[in-house]
């Protein structure tokens, strides 16, 4: 619950094998979070 959208690669992160589709999504996801993160700090600061 609340980690549906780490599915949108075509593979589950309950499966036992960590897919590397997973690791990938998952990947991109913490990147996309941080640059979120660091485009509102910049707005911020200004």
């Amino acid at each position: 619950p609340g980690v549906n959208f780490l599915s949108l690669g075509g593979s589950n992160i309950n499966s036992n094998d960590f897919s590397l589709g997973g690791l990938l999504v998952s990947f991109v996801g913490a990147v996309i979070l941080l640059a979120i993160v660091n485009l509102i700090r910049r707005g911020s600061v200004r």
